[in-house]
């Protein structure tokens, strides 16, 4: 199950516009050729949050390539779905590795958020975490909605550094396999307290494979 904080009045506010960006949706004819999915940003000041395109970044990266034993190998930004690769030494012969996934508006190429999935060693559930901007407004929360569902969970914020904050959830591998086939969530944050709503939705194919060849997974020599 996900868990939830309760919400703020201010939260109250940030709910209704996920969910009036989600309404406002219609659904696409699929196209000739496979396409980035469109997706909703921010809202336009004064007005309800409309849907203008948004995207991960990095959709070109390569997948990730098999060592001698017939692992995958991790290779920072190697891609499994809408998700990428990342890893980083966090002591002598330790490096930790998690799935990224970098959104991007198209419009401006502004960024929007950083969602981090991780699987603690050795259990099912897994940990779905936002990096956003600095000064975002903590009363508002950050709100993810599936798309499929009129659940409505917030992630609860950690802590800060000179350029991002971090919100986070922990989901079930029940959770997490519901909007990997449910067609993702719609999210949203305020940058700041006078702002509208920041809307845009989280692809979560290729997740649950991710974090599976991140276990399975040999590192790179040297990194072990």
């Amino acid at each position: 199950m996900m868990r939830s904080t309760t919400p703020t009045l201010a939260l109250f506010g940030l709910l209704a516009a996920v969910t009036t960006a989600i309404a406002a949706e219609k659904p696409k004819p699929a196209a000739p050729a496979p396409a980035a999915p469109a997706q909703p940003t921010a809202a336009p000041a004064g007005a309800a949050p409309s849907a203008p395109a948004s995207t991960p970044v990095g959709a070109a990266a390569p997948s990730a390539p098999a060592s001698a034993a017939g692992e995958p190998r991790l290779v920072n930004g190697a891609r499994f779905g809408a998700w990428a690769v990342a890893c980083e030494a966090v002591a002598v012969n330790e490096t930790a590795c998690i799935l990224t996934q970098k959104l991007i508006a198209k419009a401006d190429n502004r960024f929007l958020a950083e969602m981090v999935l991780v699987r603690p060693k050795g259990e099912a559930r897994v940990i779905l975490a936002a990096r956003v901007p600095i000064g975002v407004h903590f009363p508002s929360g950050f709100v993810m909605k599936p798309e499929k569902s009129e659940e409505r969970s917030a992630l609860v914020w950690q802590s800060c550094n000179r350029d991002l904050c971090e919100a986070a959830i922990e989901l079930s591998a029940e959770k997490l396999a519901e909007l990997e086939t449910g067609g993702g969530a719609t999210a949203g944050y305020r940058p700041s307290a006078r702002s509208e709503p920041v809307v845009f939705r989280i692809a979560f194919e290729g997740a649950g494979q991710g974090l599976d060849s991140l276990q399975r997974a040999t590192l790179p020599a040297g990194r072990k």
